[in-house]
């Protein structure tokens, strides 16, 4: 399980098998204004980064956020 996987299955309290690169806000319930900010923090403390409120913002899924991560010179897959 990659660590994004894994921050995500923990942040947003569902098993790992449901962190697919479709999750959203809008098909996961607990993915609330709080758990963004949640998950945005935990990312960035877990891979030494940060984003702008913009990329944030632009996030729209899972498979947004890995592409964010990996446009910071990330590995995704560890």
């Amino acid at each position: 399980m990659s660590r994004l996987t894994h921050i995500f299955s923990s942040v947003l309290g569902i098993d790992e098998s449901k962190v697919t690169p479709g999750l959203s806000p809008q098909n996961t319930s607990s993915w609330d204004s709080l758990n963004a900010i949640i998950l945005v923090t935990e990312i960035e403390k877990a891979f030494g980064i940060s984003f702008t409120y913009d990329e944030v913002m632009a996030v729209g899924d899972f498979a947004d956020v890995i592409k964010l991560v990996r446009s910071k010179g990330e590995d995704t897959d560890s």
